[in-house]
C-alpha cells in the first residue's frame, strides 16, 4: 500500500466494511508507545459536540439575533438598536 503525495491512503474495501467505515465517517488516528498507529471510526453522534467545545468561549461581542442577522443580510430591513453598525459593501439592486 503507498501513500499519495497529498497524504492519502486507500483503506481496502473489505477492511472498510468490517470497520463500518462509510463515506463522510470522521476518524482518529492514534501511535502507541511502541510506534504502532491504530485507525479509530469517531461516532458521528459526537462530531457536533467537539465542534461547539472547541467555539465556546471563543466569542468576544455579544449580540442578539436580530443583530446577527442584520450582518449577513441588508441591515434597513431590521429594526436595531446598534447605531455603530454600517455596511460593508453597497447595497444590491
Amino acid at each position: 500500500m503507498k501513500i499519495t503525495s497529498k497524504g492519502q491512503v486507500t483503506i481496502p474495501q473489505d477492511v472498510r466494511e468490517r470497520a463500518g467505515l462509510m463515506p463522510g465517517c470522521e476518524v482518529e488516528f492514534l501511535q502507541s508507545a511502541d510506534g504502532r498507529v491504530y485507525l479509530r471510526k469517531l461516532s458521528s453522534g459526537n462530531r457536533g459536540k467537539r465542534i461547539v467545545a472547541g467555539l465556546r468561549g471563543r466569542g468576544s461581542v455579544r449580540m442578539n439575533t436580530n443583530e446577527i442577522l442584520a450582518l449577513t443580510r441588508d441591515v434597513r430591513r431590521f429594526r436595531t438598536n446598534f447605531p455603530t453598525l454600517r455596511l460593508i459593501s453597497p447595497p444590491l439592486r
